[in-house]
């Protein structure tokens, strides 16, 4: 699993208090904590090295060439480039390691080791900012100027999105239809009483609505594709974009040559004339020579090669899922989202909040998969545990991480009781605060009535 660990990188200081500072980047991790404690920026950190990883495995950025400039570049598109400290008695340090990139920023030098041998998996990568409800508010996002860079991009995959989908979508809240319009370009939200335009939708919808129809379609788009290895396929459909085939075409090619000269090479080696001598290689035809089995290699570096670009799991990477939602709405956007986590093995999922109710109900869903652990299939008990939580959105303990960030820059990995999240977090002692400060009001009260 990917790791990273951070210090002195804007609101977080001494970063992760425990294992060595690393934070484990699991199926589902969560970021808790006060506005400005740095959730966000891990997430947007997780967000850059992932897409890094991905760009250097593919070579669209030289590990060699590599410079802190670059580094600040991409920190940039985040908004999070001014994080950066370079005090003498005070400099960020942020590591990440990855499947197959190790990056190390110390003392402002970078350092970068890529296993360029691996069989990598790609990932789709999404970063879902907060702000996403602006594209369901204006008619279309894209033609308006100075916002973050991360809102365009989503926005890009949201019009893909709805130009894919069905003309209808039901929502995971009260059955409510999503509808859009390729003519007009307009969206729509429906009930069995009224259809309204999505940007006169209440603030919730207009949240939830981009959020969940891209992260519903991403996922269904990296499943769709793990059985299509056919160059056939990718060329001819729109799932490339055009420098990726060139790109692509290219590589194969190459490869396939260097593999053909040293068939050909070995071929020679292996061969004599009628006198017994060796013979040379321009003493042989190349077409006698290419024969089934250099096919077949063609066949080995097309996968290879094809493996690079093509999505291997669905990385969703989630601002405030909660945004502007009702308890049991954010019930149930987060049952969505774990279950689009779930579609593949190494799909995941991060996510920031301040919402109490998003740690009960992913809470909720490990001690569902430990009840439904105790039944056998078929068993008429696992559909009453299927009615509190679906099926699809079931979690091990084990495959959750939740990360508390305090305003003074530490991070703390919440414990776990019994495979599930710990009660003592800061979500539940907000609440808890609340209780005790309506008792000492209540108490006033009294003693004011036997005053």
């Amino acid at each position: 699993m990917a790791k990273i660990r951070v210090k002195n990188f804007g609101p977080i200081r001494g970063g992760l208090t425990e294992n060595d500072g690393w934070m484990e980047v699991t199926k589902v991790t969560v970021f808790i904590g006060n506005q400005g404690s740095g959730k966000s920026t891990i997430a947007k950190l997780i967000s850059t090295f992932s897409w890094l990883e991905k760009a250097m495995v593919k070579g669209e950025v030289s590990k060699e060439q590599y410079t802190l400039n670059h580094f600040k570049e991409r920190l940039a598109y985040q908004n999070i480039a001014e994080y950066l400290i370079d005090k003498e008695e005070q400099r960020s340090e942020i590591e990440y390691r990855g499947e197959a990139l190790h990056f190390h920023l110390v003392n402002n030098e970078i350092s970068l080791a890529l296993d360029e041998e691996l069989l990598f998996d790609s990932p789709k990568i999404m970063y879902v900012p907060s702000d996403r409800n602006l594209i369901s508010a204006v008619d279309n996002i894209r033609t308006l100027t100075g916002l973050p860079r991360t809102i365009y991009t989503f926005a890009d995959e949201f019009f893909k999105a709805v130009d894919k989908i069905e003309k209808e979508c039901i929502l995971p809240i009260n059955a409510v239809e999503f509808e859009y319009d390729t003519f007009t370009e307009k969206a729509f939200i429906k009930e069995q009483d009224y259809k309204l335009k999505l940007s006169s939708a209440s603030s919730g919808f207009q949240a939830l609505v981009p959020l969940y129809i891209v992260s519903s379609y991403l996922s269904k788009l990296v499943k769709e594709v793990q059985d299509k290895r056919d160059l056939d396929f990718f060329f001819d459909s729109d799932y490339f974009s055009l420098n990726d085939k060139k790109r692509i075409q290219k590589e194969i090619e190459l490869s396939f040559q260097k593999r053909l000269v040293r068939s050909v090479t070995d071929d020679v080696k292996n061969r004599t004339n009628t006198d017994g001598n060796k013979l040379d290689l321009d003493d042989i035809e190349i077409k006698k020579i290419i024969d089934l089995s250099i096919i077949d290699r063609l066949s080995e570096l097309t996968e290879k090669t094809l493996k690079k670009y093509i999505y291997s799991y669905f990385f969703n990477i989630v601002e405030e899922p909660e945004q502007n939602l009702y308890p049991t709405s954010q019930r149930n956007i987060v049952n969505s989202l774990v279950e689009f986590a779930n579609d593949l093995p190494k799909n995941k999922l991060v996510l920031t909040t301040h919402s109490p109710y998003l740690i009960n109900y992913l809470t909720l869903a490990i001690k569902a998969q430990q009840v439904v652990s105790l039944f056998e299939e078929g068993d008429e008990k696992l559909q009453q545990v299927f009615e509190i939580v679906p099926a699809k959105s079931l979690l091990f303990g084990v495959d959750v991480r939740v990360y508390e960030l305090s305003e003074e820059g530490s991070i703390f990995r919440l414990e776990t009781y019994q495979g599930m999240p710990s009660d003592e977090n800061w979500l539940n002692k907000e609440l808890e605060e609340f209780n005790d400060l309506f008792m000492d009001l209540l108490e006033i009260e009294n003693k004011n009535r036997h005053a």
